[in-house]
């Protein structure tokens, strides 16, 4: 595909950022939403297309922040476009071509990050084996957090298979079973992370590195005796001699990592559920975000461990939109006259009034009201623990704000929240001084509203918790 190039209507082409065997890895902006895309482009004739649909696979029922989601799979007679989330920052080869070895500190922090994501993908059922962990498939992102890129070599683990058929992997990384000795199993992925390691303490390639080399260049490199045992374990050619499942894998890595500053961090950390609420969200005008603004909800509260619905109410149509995006996506999990799961959330689309909504086994129901346009609506949104109104997020349109706070004044109860879904912290004070509103918050603004970024969800939480105490 060439730069400015429009595919399928929605995508215009930024420019190359990406190779992987004969397919190509583009940016691209949605031109209809302004945000950033990353889209894989596979041939059908390319011998590696069988390994672009496996990715698909792979990624279709995945929910991790440090791994790509699918938004959206185009086709034509020529090729296969999976389109992914696009991580901004730098890969981890060139990061390490242009600063050196990592220090331990930063190496022991990004060792929890990869231990966190290889768990996830190995807790799956059956286990998805990743099997290519290199620098060059890791992007180092701005918030210094990890990203794990190119999913097209995993396998489902079966364990009737004695071998693997063929040779998957990359020299200096791979484990001696992905050469066709053996079965590839967790432990063929400890074997990859190790070299990986190995690679960020030297700043040498593990090819250039052979035998005892690696212990020198280690031990030169100021790495912990205890973190270099680690390393070593994890590298050890016997996979019966390298840690044998999470446990060992986690309980190894914390006790290499005492006496330092930086602890194991987790992603998926979850918080205790103590929370039970609804959350009406509506909108002073209409087409002003309210649905990526519950769905955004949505997503942070499902992240933080609490079981989420979602309920669409006046018919809009939005919710069976995405719906049938969801199934169009292979990304659907279940779906029945009244309702649909994925993502790991609830929908219920066209709801009449909150009668109709199960509360059985939820914590949190995010209500989708759009615009505040007539009694009804207004009377069901003030049933609700937590009522936020949308409001413009540009200072030529606050004026909404005062004529809404007359016309609704027999309505509003002090406990509606306006709320500003921007960057900018300056709003807040503006409308605060020049309408007299106290009741008003600004949400920070959201790359992908299905996976935030840590520090958009370090933003988020701090938001939530002004939110719920007030």
């Amino acid at each position: 595909m060439d730069t400015s190039q429009i595919l399928d209507n929605k995508y215009k082409i930024i420019e190359v950022i990406g190779y992987g065997g004969t397919s190509k890895v583009y940016l691209a902006e949605n031109i209809v939403l302004g945000n950033m895309w990353a889209i894989k482009a596979v041939p059908k004739n390319s011998s590696w297309y069988l390994d672009g649909m496996n990715e698909i696979q792979a990624l279709k029922h995945l929910s991790h922040p440090m791994l790509p989601r699918i938004a959206d799979y185009i086709e034509d007679e020529n090729a296969s476009y999976i389109v992914m989330d696009y991580f901004p920052g730098v890969n981890l080869l060139d990061y390490i071509r242009d600063k050196g070895s990592i220090p331990q500190n930063q190496l022991i922090q990004w060792t929890g990050e990869l231990i966190d994501v290889l768990n996830y993908l190995h807790s799956q059922q059956p286990a998805i084996i990743y099997r290519d962990m290199k620098p060059g498939n890791i992007i180092v992102g701005s918030d210094n957090r990890l990203r794990l890129i190119d999913l097209g070599t995993v396998r489902y683990k079966r364990e009737e298979k004695i071998e693997d058929t063929i040779y998957i992997g990359t020299q200096g990384y791979a484990a001696p079973e992905q050469y066709g000795t053996g079965l590839s199993d967790e432990r063929t992925d400890y074997y990859n992370l190790g070299m990986t390691l190995v690679h960020m303490a030297t700043g040498v390639h593990p090819a250039n590195l052979v035998g005892g080399n690696i212990k020198d260049a280690l031990k030169k490199s100021g790495i912990s005796k205890k973190f270099l045992d680690f390393m070593l374990k994890l590298i050890n050619p016997d996979p019966d001699k390298r840690p044998y499942n999470s446990d060992e894998l986690i309980k190894l890595f914390e006790y290499a990592a005492q006496n330092n500053k930086t602890l194991f961090f987790q992603y998926n950390r979850i918080a205790p559920k103590t929370l039970k609420a609804t959350i009406a969200v509506s909108s002073l005008i209409p087409n002003s975000g309210v649905t990526s603004f519950c769905i955004m909800l949505g997503v942070y509260f499902k992240r933080q461990g609490y079981r989420t619905a979602l309920a669409e109410y006046g018919g809009s149509g939005d919710f069976e939109k995405l719906r049938c995006e969801f199934n169009r996506l292979f990304r659907l999990d279940y779906c029945n006259d009244s309702t649909f799961e994925a993502e790991g959330l609830i929908f219920y689309p066209n709801i009449k009034d909150s009668s109709h909504l199960s509360r059985k086994g939820v914590d949190i129901i995010v209500q989708d009201m759009g615009a505040l346009k007539n009694e009804r609506v207004i009377r069901e949104f003030g049933r609700a623990d937590i009522k936020l109104i949308i409001c413009p997020s540009v200072f030529w349109k606050f004026w909404l704000i005062e004529n809404f706070e007359r016309s609704a004044e027999s309505y509003i109860n002090k406990d509606w929240i306006y709320v500003v879904n921007s960057g900018d912290k300056t709003i807040e004070q503006a409308i605060r001084k020049k309408y007299g509103i106290d009741n008003i918050i600004t949400f920070p603004y959201v790359h992908n509203i299905f996976n935030f970024s840590g520090e958009e969800e370090k933003k988020f939480r701090r938001v939530i918790d002004r939110l719920i105490q007030q």
